[in-house]
């Protein structure tokens, strides 16, 4: 009777196993095209010592579209939120050990004012509406994996300090940096 007991919990966990390494789906990076970006408008931030790189809102569409996967932030430094989700972000990145692209949205170069129709098309699963019309709120922290979109916080979460933090720790983790 052991020996029958034995022989089915090994096939079970032989069948368990299988069946989770099935379920993780190997994740696809595809280059991003990104720039060094100073921080300093950011309350607490460092001009260079931080886990950001900068992304056009075209660069950003094209990773979603071409299934790309990685953490993504939008948002601009005139905002009151984004002042404080910021460094609670590059506290999370820094845990996780992960870039963070930054999608600034007055960017001189390629400000998303210029997108903002097909960004909402992109996007209109993970965007808010306000007064009937899907819209862009900041901050918006957003996690791809292969080309879905896996998590989404739009607005600054609720909470101390560390409940904040893990709240965009989590998100992160969703997705597993190659650096």
């Amino acid at each position: 009777m052991k020996k029958i007991v034995l022989t089915l919990l090994s096939v079970f966990l032989i069948f368990s196993l299988c069946a989770c390494s099935q379920q993780q789906e190997e994740i696809k990076y595809i280059d991003i095209e990104a720039t060094n970006v100073d921080m300093s408008a950011y309350d607490g931030m460092n001009s260079i010592n931080h886990n950001f790189k900068l992304i056009t809102p075209t660069e950003l569409m094209r990773v979603y579209k071409e299934g790309g996967s990685g953490v993504f932030y939008v948002g601009y430094s005139g905002c009151s939120n984004c002042q404080h989700a910021v460094s609670y972000i590059q506290q999370a990145a820094e845990a996780n050990g992960v870039t963070v692209y930054y999608m600034d949205c007055y960017n001189a170069l390629d400000p998303l004012s210029e997108h903002v129709d097909d960004f909402i098309a992109t996007f209109s699963d993970v965007l808010e509406e306000r007064d009937g019309e899907k819209t862009i709120l900041t901050p918006h922290l957003m996690t791809f994996v292969n080309g879905k979109v896996v998590d989404s916080i739009v607005g600054l979460p609720d909470g101390d300090s560390d409940a904040i933090i893990k709240i965009y720790s989590d998100a992160m983790a969703k997705f597993a940096s190659q650096e």
